[in-house]
């Protein structure tokens, strides 16, 4: 039997030469989106927001991918009010009697199946109810924007910057060629 001793140099990130740095970061570009909950603060922040306007939802779906689809499951319109006020400010033209009938709504949950994909016409919402469609698209268009933020978290959590400041935060050692150690 034999015993072999490795004696390595370990480095604090910024004890590294630049070139090696940039190796690190390279090999860490997915270190703050491997895990399945990375985008968990985002999805609340949207969740809030659809809240805000009187819709809830159980579950987001989404692919930043090629396909950039993002799909609500178990949506429906809880708050007539709030998401009728909503959708007048965001643009949407609502008639008088649409105004008018949100008394009728109130209190009625409305399903929604929503879904908005990026770069395609596939983007569709139905309803349980067809006259209710012009609202629906209101939905879809907040969904085109949950895609932009979560593509923004994404993009930012796999940035030089986040890397760095992951690096930072745990305090993490490197060997000579960048890797952990």
């Amino acid at each position: 039997m034999r015993t072999e001793t490795i004696i390595k140099k370990i480095y604090t990130f910024d004890e590294l030469p630049e070139a090696t740095q940039e190796k690190a970061i390279e090999k860490l570009y997915d270190i703050n989106v491997e895990f399945d909950d990375w985008a968990e603060f985002t999805i609340d922040s949207f969740r809030e927001q659809m809240e805000e306007i009187g819709v809830t939802f159980k579950r987001l779906y989404f692919d930043l991918g090629r396909s950039q689809i993002c799909y609500m499951d178990g949506a429906s319109v809880d708050d007539w009010r709030k998401f009728v006020r909503s959708a007048h400010k965001n643009g949407h033209k609502l008639d008088y009697a649409d105004l008018r009938n949100v008394a009728m709504w109130e209190g009625v949950r409305i399903g929604v199946q929503c879904c908005y994909v990026g770069n395609s016409a596939a983007n569709y919402c139905e309803t349980e109810t067809a006259c209710l469609q012009e609202y629906t698209d209101f939905i879809r268009e907040r969904l085109g924007d949950a895609l932009t933020m979560l593509q923004e978290a994404y993009d930012y959590s796999t940035s030089e910057t986040a890397i760095k400041e992951s690096i930072e935060a745990n305090e993490w050692e490197f060997d000579e060629e960048g890797n952990l150690a």
